[in-house]
C-alpha cells in the first residue's frame, strides 16, 4: 500500500516536525494532527503526517499488537522527506504515535539520536518506553487521563536514560485533550500554544526580557513559617482578579501543616475546583519559564530558598513564590515571605535573584518524598 501522507517543506532544512496519529483516527480526520500541521506550516517550519497503514485498511489497531510495521512507516515517511537533510527532527506523537516514536529512537544507536527530539501526546504506561531514550523528551499529560496521572508519568519519565526531560500536566484535559466535562478542545489549544511557543516569539515580539511587567497590588505575606504555599496561592489570585476565591478559607481548602507545609496536590485542586486553567510542568528550563511569562502566564515556583549552596542537596529550604517577571539577567518573584520593599520603586515583597542562582536552587521534595525538579505550575492573565 502506498504511503498516505502530506508533507509541507519549509527550505530552511532546519527543523522538520513529524506528525504520529494515534490509534482511533488518521491524519484526515484527526483534529489534533491537523491543528499541529496546520500551526507548523503557517510558521514556515517543514512538517510531514501520515497514516499508519491500518488506518486505510479501516482496521483497528488493537493493545499489545506488534508495531513493526507502523516502525517501518516511520521509517518510509522520514525517507520521503528527505530527513538525513535536516539537522534537527522532532517527532510528535499522539498516544499510540508516542509509543511508536520511542521504539523507532531506542532503536537507534546514541549518535544518531541526537539530532531528534521526542514529543508525546498522552503517556500509557506499559505501552510507551522510554527508558533508552537519549533524545530530549517532552511528554503532555491531562490531568485526567484515564492511562496515568501526571505524577505516575514524571516518576516513569525520569527512568529514561535522557538528560533532557519535560513533563507537563494540562488541568482537566482527559487523554484526547480534550475538557472532560465539555468534550471542548480547550486543553488541547493550550498544548498547541507549547508546542510551537519557542517560534511565536521569534516572529511576532522580542525576548520576554524587554517587557517589563509589574505588580500592581499589595501582596499577601505568610502567617507562619510553614504556610508560604497558602499565601502564594493568595497572590496568584490577586493576578487572576479571582477575589471571590480569596474570599474562602484558604487555610482549611489548602490544609498546611507545620511538618508537610502546603501540599501541590491541594493546590491543583483548589485551583480544579474553582475552574481557573493551568498546567504545570517539570524538568523546565530558564528558556522555558521565560517564554511561558512573554505568553501571558505567570509562574508559581518551589525552590530552595535560603541557606549556603552546600545545604541546596537537602531539599529542606522549600519555598513558593510567584515568578511574573524575566529580564536579562534576573528572575523577578513576589514573595510572601518579604514585607517590606527591597527593590525601589517595585513595591513590597518584591525581590530579584540572578538566573543563575535560581536555577540552581529551582528544585524542592515534598512530603512524600517526591522531587519537583524545575517545577512551575502556569496560569494565564487575564
Amino acid at each position: 500500500m502506498d504511503l498516505n501522507m502530506e508533507y509541507f517543506d519549509g527550505r530552511d532544512k532546519e527543523v522538520l516536525d513529524v506528525i504520529l496519529h494515534g490509534s482511533s483516527k488518521g491524519f484526515e480526520t484527526s483534529e489534533s494532527v491537523q491543528k499541529i500541521f496546520q500551526t507548523a506550516k503557517k510558521l514556515g517550519r517543514s512538517v510531514v503526517m501520515f497514516n499508519f497503514p491500518f488506518i486505510d485498511r479501516s482496521e483497528e489497531h488493537q493493545e499489545g499488537q506488534s508495531r513493526e510495521e507502523e516502525i517501518e512507516t516511520l521509517k518510509k515517511a522520514l525517507d520521503v522527506c528527505e530527513a538525513g537533510k535536516y539537522k534537527k527532527i522532532r517527532l510528535i506523537g499522539k498516544s499510540l504515535g508516542g509509543m511508536v516514536a520511542a521504539d523507532y529512537l531506542t532503536a537507534l544507536p546514541k549518535e544518531k539520536q541526537v539530532k531528534y527530539e521526542l514529543v508525546i501526546l498522552g503517556y500509557i504506561p506499559g505501552g510507551t518506553d522510554v527508558s533508552k531514550v537519549t533524545s530530549k523528551i517532552v511528554i503532555y499529560q491531562g490531568a485526567l487521563d484515564r492511562y496515568a496521572s501526571v505524577e505516575e508519568v514524571r516518576v516513569m519519565a525520569e527512568q529514561s536514560v535522557s538528560e533532557d526531560v519535560q513533563v507537563y500536566g494540562v488541568s482537566g484535559a482527559d487523554h484526547s485533550f480534550r475538557d472532560s466535562m465539555t468534550k471542548a478542545a480547550k486543553p488541547f489549544d493550550m498544548i498547541l500554544e507549547l508546542l510551537f511557543i519557542n517560534q511565536k516569539v521569534e516572529k511576532e515580539e522580542p525576548p520576554g526580557y524587554l517587557r517589563k511587567r509589574r505588580v500592581d497590588f499589595e501582596p499577601i505575606t505568610q502567617k507562619f513559617k510553614y504556610d508560604c504555599g497558602v499565601a502564594t496561592v493568595g497572590n496568584l489570585l490577586l493576578l487572576l482578579e479571582r477575589k471571590d476565591v480569596l474570599e474562602t478559607d484558604l487555610y482549611r481548602r489548602l490544609k498546611p501543616t507545620p511538618t508537610e507545609g502546603t501540599k501541590i496536590r491541594n493546590i491543583k485542586k483548589l485551583l480544579n475546583e474553582e475552574g481557573i486553567e493551568h498546567f504545570e510542568g517539570s524538568g523546565c528550563s530558564m528558556r522555558d519559564l521565560e517564554l511561558i511569562l512573554w505568553s501571558g502566564y505567570v509562574c508559581m515556583v518551589c525552590y530552595q530558598a535560603w541557606g549556603k549552596e552546600k545545604h541546596y542537596k537537602k531539599l529542606d529550604s522549600g519555598h513558593y513564590s510567584i515568578v511574573y517577571r524575566v529580564d536579562e539577567n534576573s528572575v523577578w518573584f513576589i514573595d510572601p515571605s518579604v514585607r517590606s520593599e527591597r527593590e525601589p520603586g517595585e513595591g513590597v515583597g518584591i525581590i530579584r535573584r540572578s538566573k543563575e542562582s535560581f536555577n540552581r536552587k529551582w528544585k524542592d521534595k515534598g512530603s512524600d518524598g517526591v522531587i519537583y525538579n524545575h517545577w512551575l505550575l502556569a496560569a494565564r492573565l487575564p
